[in-house]
């Protein structure tokens, strides 16, 4: 079972240094736990989130490297996001522009490690 709070907690600890959202989600875009602005809506992100995923995931890759996709680094509008496959489930970081992708892509990846081995434990695919 996850407990919303203790994600939250360590999702927390990224979102700082102009990191402005981290958001732990299913591929299909159900939000499991977010961290960041108060005044944003997470769902709408973790929907978007989702939806990047699955373009650069379904894209025009071959058949035999399908299941390769392990991050997404984009330079958007309003910001730089990372998007980080943990087990069965997604983890993105926006950020502002004074972010560099490098500190980004850390975070991303130590929240990988630090939450990799337990939710891989739990089986949420067919939540």
């Amino acid at each position: 079972m996850l407990r919303p709070r203790p994600l939250a907690d360590v999702l927390r600890q990224a979102a700082t240094g102009g990191v402005s959202r981290v958001t732990l989600l299913k591929v299909d875009g159900s939000l499991l736990a977010y961290a960041g602005e108060a005044n944003k809506d997470p769902e709408v992100h973790a929907a978007l989130t989702s939806n990047i995923w699955g373009s650069y995931y379904l894209g025009d890759m071959p058949e035999t490297e399908m299941g390769s996709l392990e991050q997404v680094v984009l330079h958007c509008e309003s910001g730089k996001l990372v998007i980080i496959k943990v087990a069965t489930v997604l983890v993105a970081l926006m950020s502002d522009e004074s972010v560099g992708f490098g500190m980004l892509k850390a975070k991303a990846e130590a929240i990988a490690g630090y939450l990799g081995e337990p939710l891989s434990k739990v089986d949420m695919m067919d939540d």
